[in-house]
């Protein structure tokens, strides 16, 4: 509320391995390790799809959600770090996975295709 935004529409979910593949893996050009650790994490429980308006969305989302994947690395009123997994899980070849608690888009096209994805797959 005090960030400008509003929540739109809502819905509590369990994802299924093609929604979490099309919606959040495909275009990315994650190693396979991050890939497979983010389908588990993913699909481990209901996941809340949040579509939400307001004045600069992006900046604001990034404000208050977390501007970093670690968050350990985010201020510490952010989503990312209240919420956040701060014990990455170790992956093969020394890679680390960090179980986030939001996801947000970086930039307009990210941004575009999150909205149309939310309409289709909830």
């Amino acid at each position: 509320e005090d960030s400008g935004l509003y929540i739109v529409r809502h819905n509590s979910k369990k994802l299924t391995e093609d929604i979490v593949r099309e919606m959040v893996l495909k275009g990315r050009g994650m190693s396979p390790e991050i890939e497979d650790a983010t389908l588990r994490h993913l699909l481990s429980g209901d996941s809340e799809i949040v579509l939400v308006r307001g004045e600069k969305v992006l900046p604001t989302l990034r404000k208050v959600v977390g501007d970093k994947t670690n968050p350990n690395m985010c201020n510490e009123d952010t989503v990312r770090y209240i919420f956040g997994d701060h014990n990455p899980e170790k992956l093969d070849a020394g890679a680390t996975y960090f179980r986030n608690a939001a996801h947000r888009p970086t930039d307009l096209e990210e941004q575009k295709k999150d909205k149309i994805n939310f309409t289709r797959f909830t």
